[in-house]
């Protein structure tokens, strides 16, 4: 086997990854990134201390990714507000518990939260003494900076983490549970002793290198100094859409063209060798990389771990997977048409199908990034109005442009409203009801919760008449009766019953009297000559 010594910051995955040898320092990891997705359960339930064991089944609970709250402090999911104390629980995925020295834990609570890593309290912030329950209110109400700042924890001692998979659980307070905000976000480091430098092997043909520095070199001259001649480099072009090859020179010692291949980024080596060659790689990690935005246009990306230790799907692109998002492997082939992928691994219903293995160090893959549908960030709030007030229903939305809206009263679409915000410059009695907006993009659609609007004072009906039918036995002068219930507050009532669009006269209408309860009753007789017998008879129509 040959020796190529390459003082650079690649890494190289395929099939047949073999670390040869390491040297390690001390460095920091995200175990959870800021933003990451988190189980919840936001109806004000009384947990006790069940909720933060390892085997507790949350598997019943909503998910969504953090900021997770209400209030307009930038959540990406809302939350009930109306409850003391919520709770949200997320799992630290196979962690590797014997090269993590110790923890930092990084919180966002509005207004208070108690930290439980494995059924251990390791932090709490705004919080009183003692024990703490679902009634326990936080010590203060948080407001300012206070509500949107990060809390760190002490360093925390990495013999807490257990070998695979360990548990959060975290209980959000309420200063009081009428509060008009909540929020919570969290993330945790751990101290690991990470590989300064990676020796391994590259089998002959095509294996796939990554970058997983973080500080270094960014072309292929400084991070892939040395290699066989006529080795090639494979980059995937977004503007054209296609792979542009590098070719190595062994005589003059250099890439042609020489590629950018920065910290995180991908690309194909070809090996023109017979035999596989051993490559050692070395770089810097200074620090973990923090979140980043999810791109707004869809499809393929080329990624590994920015950092030489195995890592999540957040973790290699700085943002949770949305639903539909692939990964897809190759191994020992080129993925070019008509090759296909190795395996391919789906997010769905908020897990990984087949569940997705930690990619180790210098491990690339695919990732086929689904364009991100709609997300309302604003529901729209319930109204109540006098006759003749203007009303306004707002939301707000994000997702991939352009986002298309449509409001919908009653579950009907009303004409022209078709924007964040619909307004009602004059509202009316026939104007209250159940108001909904769905919005939409290329890649799906969402539907708001209902706002109420209640305009007063009007009638609302409780009891209507209905059709009565007249039997032939009846005598030609048959009086039918017909009776309205409605709500106090239209009282007194001022009505008039319409048969077939007309007024149904000569007969006045008797005053509501009171009964028991919120409501009034009106009735009243109307002489009917059914002809011919047997037919049904429409009842009047109550208008106030």
């Amino acid at each position: 086997m040959k020796t190529v010594k390459l003082l650079a910051l690649v890494a190289v995955a395929s099939g047949l990854f073999l670390p040869a040898r390491s040297t390690f320092a001390q460095g920091p990891v995200t175990l959870v990134p800021a933003q990451s997705a988190w189980r919840y359960s936001d109806a004000g339930l009384a947990f006790g201390t069940v909720f933060v064991t390892r085997l507790y089944d949350d598997s019943a609970w909503a998910s969504g990714p953090a900021r997770l709250g209400f209030g307009g402090d930038g959540e990406q999911t809302q939350l009930q507000p109306g409850h003391l104390t919520y709770y949200f629980r997320r799992l630290i995925p196979g962690t590797n518990s014997a090269g993590i020295s110790n923890l930092l834990v990084r919180l966002k609570r509005d207004d208070g939260a108690v930290v439980h890593l494995n059924g251990i309290e390791v932090f709490r912030s705004n919080m009183p003494t003692g024990a703490v329950d679902h009634l326990t209110p936080a010590a203060s109400a948080a407001s300012g900076a206070d509500e949107t700042n990060q809390f760190d924890s002490p360093v925390l001692t990495g013999s807490i983490l257990q070998s695979g998979e360990n548990v959060l659980a975290v209980s959000v307070h309420q200063n009081v549970a009428a509060s008009a905000d909540l929020g919570f976000d969290m993330e945790v480091w751990g101290n690991v002793a990470m590989p300064s430098s990676l020796a391994v092997a590259v089998p002959t043909g095509w294996s796939v290198i990554a970058n997983p520095f973080n500080r270094g070199g960014n072309t292929l001259n400084d991070v892939l100094p040395q290699a066989p001649d006529g080795a090639q480099v494979f980059k995937w072009n977004f503007v054209t859409q296609n792979y542009t090859p590098s070719t190595y020179d062994g005589v003059q010692g250099v890439w042609s063209p020489n590629a950018s291949l920065s910290p995180g980024e991908g690309a194909w080596l070809w090996n023109p060798s017979a035999e596989p060659i051993q490559i050692t790689f070395t770089g810097q990690v200074p620090a973990p990389p923090g979140p980043m935005n999810r791109p707004s246009a869809p499809g393929l990306r080329f990624r590994a771990p920015r950092w030489p230790v195995a890592s999540t799907f957040e973790e290699v692109n700085g943002y949770p997977p949305a639903e539909g998002d692939r990964v897809l492997t190759y191994e020992g082939v080129f993925p070019s048409p008509p090759a296909a992928p190795t395996r391919i691994f789906t997010f769905r219903n908020g897990e990984w199908d087949p569940a997705l293995p930690l990619l180790p160090p210098g491990q690339a893959v695919f990732v086929d990034l689904v364009p991100p549908s709609p997300r309302i960030t604003a529901q729209p709030e319930d109204q109540s109005a006098s006759v003749g007030e203007s009303v306004t229903f707002e939301t707000a939305a994000t997702g991939v442009a352009p986002l298309d809206y449509q409001w919908f009263k009653d579950g009907v679409p009303i004409p022209g409203a078709t924007g964040p915000t619909l307004t009602l410059p004059d509202a009316q009695c026939e104007d209250a009801g159940s108001y909904t907006v769905r919005v939409s993009n290329s890649a799906g659609a969402v539907t708001s919760a209902p706002a109420t609007l209640q305009v007063s004072p009007c009638c609302v009906w409780i009891v209507c008449p209905t059709n009565m039918v007249v039997d032939c036995s009846s005598p030609t002068g048959t009086v039918v009766y017909y009776s309205v219930w409605a709500e106090n507050s239209c009282s007194p009532l001022d009505l008039v019953f319409f048969a077939a669009h007309r007024p149904v006269g000569g007969f006045p209408w008797a005053q509501p009297r009171s009964i028991a309860g919120p409501m009034a009753v009106v009735s009243r007789t109307i002489a009917v000559s059914p002809s011919p017998c047997g037919t049904t008879v429409p009842p009047p129509s109550p208008r106030n």
